[in-house]
């Protein structure tokens, strides 16, 4: 999977996390995730690979989606 910094920070916005959380979640370093959002490329790409799991990976709890759904058609319901 090939994600742009656009795509990092809109994936991050999307969950409604800070960069620090992202950083944790990865496990990298904050200054890390900084320089991944910004546009820096590793050599190492297990970080950045740690980073789209963290970002993509997501319970629907985490993000405020309860998972609920309406009728038989799974329609989102949100939480109250």
């Amino acid at each position: 999977m090939h994600l742009t910094l656009v795509d990092l920070k809109a994936l991050r916005h999307k969950n409604g996390w800070s960069q620090q959380t992202v950083a944790e979640r990865a496990p990298c370093s904050l200054s890390m995730y900084q320089l991944l959002e910004g546009g820096y490329s590793p050599a190492n790409s297990q970080v950045l690979q740690r980073v789209i799991v963290a970002l993509t990976h997501v319970e629907p709890a985490e993000n405020g989606l309860d998972g609920k759904a309406a009728g038989d058609d799974g329609a989102y319901v949100p939480a109250d």
